[in-house]
C-alpha cells in the first residue's frame, strides 16, 4: 500500500492532515483540488460556475484516476470526491482511505475565518453554514464511514501517525 486518500467534509482539515502525514512518512503530498485547478487552469468555483457540478465531478474522477500511478503519496480529496460514482470503492482498491472526522462546530469556525475561499459557503451566517454542513454530512457520511481508518480529532498527532503506519504495514503485508 503506497497511497493514502484522505476524505471528509469541506473544511475538515484534509489538506493540513495530509501535509503533516506526508512529512512524517517522508512521502509526497497531493491536493486533488489543486491538481484539478492546475490541469484546468481555472479555480474550482469557476469550473462549477461554468460547467456545473456533474461536469466538475467527472473532471474530479478523471483526476483521481490519474493518482493510480503515484507512489508514496498522501492525497487530500475534495469533500465530495468519496460520494461520487464509485470513487470511494476505487480509492479503497488503490490505497489506504482515512476519514478526517472533525466535529462540525470546529469546521464552522474554520470556514467563518475564510469563507471567501469557499464559494459553497459565501455569504452564509454561522448557523446556515452549520446547517449546510449537516446536510452534506447526511448525504456523504455513509461514504466517508467506509474508510479503513476514521480519525475523530481535528488535528493530526503521533497517534494518528502510528495508526496510519500500522495500517500501511498490515495492508502491505497482505498485498
Amino acid at each position: 500500500m503506497n497511497k493514502i486518500y484522505l476524505v471528509g467534509l469541506p473544511g475538515a482539515g484534509k489538506s493540513h492532515c495530509g501535509r503533516w502525514l506526508a512529512e512524517q512518512l517522508d512521502w509526497n503530498f497531493m491536493d486533488l483540488d489543486g491538481s484539478i485547478e492546475h490541469s484546468m487552469q481555472k479555480s474550482i468555483s469557476k469550473i462549477f460556475d461554468e460547467h456545473g457540478e456533474d461536469v466538475f465531478r467527472q473532471i474530479e474522477s478523471d483526476e483521481l484516476m490519474k493518482t493510480k500511478k503515484l507512489r508514496n503519496t498522501v492525497i487530500s480529496t475534495g469533500g465530495g470526491t468519496a460520494s461520487w460514482g464509485d470513487n470511494m470503492e476505487w480509492m479503497q482498491r488503490n490505497g489506504l482511505t482515512v476519514f478526517i472526522n472533525t466535529p462540525i462546530d470546529k469546521i464552522v469556525s474554520r470556514i467563518m475565518l475564510n469563507a471567501q475561499k469557499r464559494p459553497m459557503f459565501a455569504g452564509l451566517q454561522e448557523g446556515e453554514i452549520k446547517e449546510k454542513l449537516s446536510e452534506i454530512e447526511k448525504k456523504r457520511g455513509e461514504f466517508y464511514s467506509r474508510a479503513k481508518l476514521i480519525w475523530n480529532r481535528e488535528l493530526p498527532n503521533d497517534k494518528f501517525y502510528v495508526s496510519v503506519s500500522q495500517l500501511l504495514a498490515l495492508y502491505s503485508a497482505r498485498f
